[in-house]
């Protein structure tokens, strides 16, 4: 004979975990929907990534609206390029943003990515990323991207303190996007004011 109290907790706890994983869905599509579509003026720091093709990241934290906001900036004529956001260092289960450029110039298209194993890379489900501005001039091209430092989306690195591996690939001739190879890796802290000040 079954126990009833037995029951009724099991039934309670299932009932919990329903409810937990209901607000955590509602929170997260609250949260997706919130992003302020702000350029951003002055960003907060600054990372040289590759100096020989001249690519180079900024990025500006906003606590308030819980979103990160990036610059990504290259010299022309490197063609087509891409940067994964890891906390492996490799390919697989990363973040990975894609930028196209037609005869050196930004275009408006930033496609947001994810690793599928050490060398392909896919479409992610959900477009997270929003391209904010792009502009060529000097012959450097900047990219200004922005999204939630968490989407709750399983193909999105959370950009939390936790110290992240930044991976690029690019050229005119490269793969990319269906294949990204590995041309350097810089480790970044996007949000730890222990080392990185806001001041």
């Amino acid at each position: 004979m079954a126990n009833p109290q037995k029951y009724k907790i099991e039934t309670w706890n299932h009932l919990i975990i329903f409810t937990t994983f209901l607000i955590t869905s509602f929170t997260c599509k609250v949260f997706a929907q919130s992003v302020p579509n702000i350029p951003v003026s002055q960003f907060q720091r600054r990372e040289v990534l590759d100096p020989n093709v001249g690519l180079a990241l900024e990025w500006s934290v906003n606590r308030e609206s819980n979103t990160i906001n990036l610059q990504v900036e290259i010299e022309s004529g490197n063609g087509n390029f891409a940067l994964g956001l890891t906390r492996k260092g490799h390919i697989e289960g990363s973040d990975v943003i894609y930028f196209e450029v037609e005869n050196g110039i930004a275009t408006p298209s930033v496609s947001d990515m994810f690793g599928e194993d050490n060398t392909t890379i896919v479409q992610d489900t959900n477009q997270d990323w929003r391209q904010i501005s792009s502009s060529t001039s000097q012959n450097l091209i900047r990219i200004q991207i922005q999204r939630n430092l968490d989407t709750c989306d399983e193909q999105d690195l959370k950009i939390d303190e936790s110290l992240i591996k930044v991976v690029w690939d690019y050229g005119v001739n490269s793969s990319l996007p269906s294949q990204f190879d590995v041309k350097g890796v810089e480790f970044v802290y996007f949000t730890d004011t222990r080392v990185y000040s806001n001041a």
